[in-house]
């Protein structure tokens, strides 16, 4: 499951109270964030959540590398840091 989590610039409170919330419910939860310029702050978060998917693994490398080859955007290296948060929104969610 992936949900909205609010603007970690503008409402850091909510995003660690929804982060510990899921954390309770989910053994795996990991928070990204993008850039959107007419949000709250201009970054929002999304929150992912499952009982068996950790979403920084590539479960099939030949898929994801065939992807590559077409994708303007995407590669392996995308995938991962999707997931990587700077410090402070770090603190937040304590991930």
């Amino acid at each position: 499951m992936a949900a909205q989590s609010e603007s970690p610039i503008m409402n850091q409170k909510e995003l660690g109270l929804i982060s510990n919330l899921l954390k309770k419910v989910f053994p795996i939860v990991k928070t990204y964030i993008a850039p959107v310029p007419t949000y709250p702050g201009s970054f929002w978060s999304w929150t992912f959540c499952s009982e068996t998917v950790n979403p920084v693994e590539i479960k099939n490398e030949k898929a994801a590398e065939e992807i590559e080859k077409h994708a303007k955007f995407y590669n392996k290296d995308i995938h991962k840091s999707v997931f990587v948060l700077p410090n402070f929104i770090k603190d937040i969610v304590k991930q």
